[in-house]
């Protein structure tokens, strides 16, 4: 017998090769265990370097003999056996004819073995029979080729007997093969290494082998037991082996490990364990025909103790954590029904950093690691689909506590080849003090309710952002990508510092009623603190969202629509038609005066690789409102940013301007009277060619980019275009609200494609008319503060 890091090559002088590599292509079970050759044959054997070439194998044994393809010669016959023998059906390969009758009488000094490698006949027309004195005859039909090999003893003569009838279905094949081996059946005087009853309480473990394993083959007629007992409480009894048994009918029974095993042939190093608490024996037994190099094998026992518990870290020192039994040395797999739970506490002021040295799971969903947070939030699972065994860190935690939960079903796998063990885990967590970068607070206040932030963090900075509502009113958060707990760290405090109680992740609040919705939480009092932390290796990360305190339990009474909507490209948000039906069937604690009760609508226009804030924006950036429409002309406001301060009020009626500069823009309405609609699409203008508006609209407005804007943006140039299609030649007013300090207003008429009028204010609020069949109206300035173009326009 050849192992499978082994090669038999046997050629045929015709030129076809047949290829053997060990006993994973086992002659006994192959479909053609047999080769002939018409002329010369040869057999070349070698060994090929591997894993297994310093394992010592039994090699491999042919039987070769002339062959007379005539089915005379074939079909029965006398013989005597001295050596090993084999029989075959008439023409072997092809199906035998119909009406063939064959007896073999076979005869030996010694007793016999039969094997039956391969074997297919008809059931009805067929007959095959094993015949031998003082027995019953034996009688196989039918299809045995999955159930081969099949072993039959006799004494020293056996009558083999086959009769073909009339197959009606010519596409059936008839065949058989089969082996004949004269039997040694004297008693063994050797006996295996390792023999008798082990107390598995005492022993840590046991060495067993067959004999002379490692120098030659076994002897025959072996029988050898071995019995592990008492394995300690909580844990089970595995069994590290190695096999080279020959296929048939030599083999190593193991009872106790699951619904008993038996070992037959060469198996690949690997190890067998049984359910835990349970004893485990074993068998092995060899007939009186070949051998092989055997087995060897230690037994040991594994303990399943948790040993789990609570965790106090109150140094810098490093934990390092493994599953149950986890041996770097030992090939050991993990214990089934496991439920470890290890609670790791440590200072609000440190992070605990998971790295993961090792991980080999089950492949099962039911096997996994759970990591979760002071409030049982989940951190992260791992199961077989993260298994490694390079070093990597896969968590940082905050927030005071890290549970870690180590599940594992009831399996019923009891074999693993050395190479696939789950060895379970191995992971270090290392405590790190938080290293801050920047500590920032902000007011919200009468005038300043709401206050959008965007944090841009490298790899390893901290900050810590605080915000107080100086009107006593609770503080609501929103976020408008909640990180992935991998990506950052992130610790919200209801109060003024990170003394206050911390606030689950778990607690943002999604309203999944709208596209546009924003993961929100809320303080309890009047101050917020969140702590961010980039432990990530990229250079950058950002963290961006708004914090306000305009919403409390009687706005949301009030005001069922969103604070704030974001958008990647452009939205559409239509209010509810029957607010008023709403307003009286869920809101019960509407009071009287709700027609002066005010809500808000942030737009948002997000760029989905980065956020900036409204004096931090690109002067090209903006978005263009399609349509705000209201069922009143005097119930909506609009604000540039996100902000309700009158400073940056834009129109306090409709129609609202067009195209606003900035990130942000804020809708104040009635809450008795909501708008029908709002839509906007986010604009990108570029560098030399600016927007232009094209209106049929009887009025509307135009600014500038440096408009409100607090920051100096530099040299601009911004130019409309303004044209209306059904009346080729008009008059257009202009009222300039908002002087323009130094800088230029143009206006200049178009008639027919042909330049017109040219005016150009540079100074003080006046009215101009123009005429042409447009008009183009262009901004520029060379920068400053306390600037910009707001004007109003209307057809004439």
């Amino acid at each position: 017998m050849c192992s499978e890091h082994d090669l038999s090559i046997v050629r045929a002088e015709i030129g076809f090769v047949e290829k053997l590599w060990g006993t994973n292509e086992d002659f006994i079970r192959s479909d053609k265990p047999f080769f002939k050759s018409d002329k010369q044959l040869t057999i070349a054997a070698g060994r090929k370097e591997g894993t297994g070439s310093s394992r010592n194998h039994s090699g491999f044994r042919a039987i070769l003999k002339t062959y007379n393809i005539s089915e005379g010669d074939q079909c029965g016959g006398e013989h005597t056996i001295n050596d090993t023998f084999f029989i075959t059906s008439t023409n072997y390969g092809d199906s035998v004819a119909d009406n063939t009758e064959c007896v073999w009488n076979l005869n030996s000094e010694q007793k016999l073995r039969v094997v039956v490698v391969d074997f297919a006949i008809d059931e009805t027309v067929d007959s095959f029979q094993l015949v031998s004195s003082g027995k019953n005859p034996v009688e196989i039909r039918g299809d045995k080729s999955f159930e081969t090999p099949l072993a039959y003893y006799f004494n020293n003569q056996v009558a083999i007997h086959f009769r073909s009838g009339v197959l009606n279905d010519t596409s059936a094949k008839r065949r058989f093969s089969l082996i004949i081996d004269p039997l040694n059946d004297g008693e063994s005087l050797s006996v295996c290494n390792g023999v008798g009853e082990y107390d598995m309480s005492v022993s840590s473990s046991v060495a067993i082998a067959s004999t002379y394993y490692g120098s030659r083959s076994y002897d025959n007629n072996l029988m050898c037991n071995f019995s592990f007992v008492n394995p300690p409480r909580n844990s089970f009894i595995y069994i590290e082996l190695t096999t080279e048994i020959e296929t048939c009918c030599d083999g190593i029974l193991l009872n106790g490990i699951g619904t008993d095993w038996e070992l037959i042939g060469e198996r690949s190093p690997g190890i067998y364990t049984a359910d835990t608490d349970t004893s485990v024996t074993m068998f092995f037994h060899t007939d009186g025909v070949r051998t092989a190099s055997g087995f060897t094998g230690i037994v040991r026992t594994q303990d399943c103790t948790c040993n789990d518990g609570v965790i106090d870290v109150i140094d810098d020192g490093i934990i390092r954590l493994t599953s149950p039994g986890y041996s770097e040395t030992l090939d050991s797999a993990y214990c089934s029904s496991l439920n470890c739970n290890w609670q790791i506490n440590f200072f609000l002021n440190y992070t605990l950093e998971v790295e993961l040295s090792f991980l080999k799971l089950r492949t099962r969903t039911t096997d996994k690691i759970v990591f979760t947070n002071f409030k049982n939030d989940t951190l992260q699972t791992l199961s077989s689909n993260a298994n490694t065994d390079t070093e990597a860190k896969i968590l940082t935690v905050s927030g005071g506590l890290l549970n870690i939960n180590f599940i594992t079903a009831n399996h019923s796998a009891f074999y693993y080849k050395t190479a696939e063990i789950p060895k379970g885990f191995k992971m270090t967590i290392t405590p790190k003090p938080i290293p801050y970068k920047l500590d920032e607070y902000h007011e919200l206040t009468e005038s300043n309710p709401m206050q959008p932030f965007s944090i841009n963090t490298n790899s390893g900075d901290t900050l810590l952002y605080t915000v107080k509502s100086l009107r006593n009113r609770s503080i609501t958060l929103y976020v408008y990508k909640l990180p992935e707990y991998s990506e950052i760290v992130l610790d919200i405090f209801d109060g003024p510092n990170i003394r206050a109680p911390l606030l689950s992740i778990n607690d943002f609040i999604t309203d999944n009623t709208s596209t546009y919705s924003l993961s929100r939480i809320r303080s309890s009092g009047d101050s917020l603190t969140f702590r961010y932390y980039n432990p990530s290796t990229e250079k950058k990360r950002t963290f961006a969202g708004l914090f306000t305190d305009l919403i409390d339990s009687e706005y949301e009474d009030h005001c069922p629509y969103p604070f704030i909507v974001q958008f990647d490209k452009s939205m559409l948000y239509e209010f509810k038609t029957e607010y008023d039906d709403f307003n009286k069937t869920e809101n019960a604690t509407a009071t009287s005066d709700t027609d002066d009760y005010s809500c808000y609508m942030v737009l948002h226009s997000n760029n989905p690789n980065k956020f900036k804030n409204d004096d931090d924006f690109d002067i090209r950036n903006g978005m263009l409102l399609d349509s705000v429409l209201n069922s009143t002309d005097d119930d909506l406001k609009l604000y540039q940013g996100a902000t309700n301060f009158h400073k940056y009020l834009l129109t306090s009626k409709i129609p609202m301007p067009s195209f606003i500069f900035g990130s942000y823009a804020s809708l104040m309405y009635n809450a008795s009277s909501p708008p029908l609609y709002v839509s906007a699409e986010k604009r990108l203008l570029l560098e030399d060619e600016v927007l232009s508006v094209v209106e049929n609209s009887s009025s509307g407005f135009l600014f500038s980019p440096d408009f409100l804007s607090s920051t100096n943006l530099g040299q601009l140039h911004q130019r409309y275009v303004l044209k209306v299609y059904d009346k080729p030649l008009h008059k257009m007013v202009f009222q300039v609200h908002n002087p323009v300090f130094g800088s230029q207003i143009v206006f200049q008429s178009v008639i027919n494609g042909q330049i017109g009028e040219t005016l150009t204010v540079e100074n003080g609020v006046n009215r101009y008319e123009i005429c042409g069949t447009e008009v183009t109206v262009t901004y520029r300035t060379n920068g400053g503060i306390n600037k910009g173009m707001f004007l109003e326009y209307s057809f004439g």
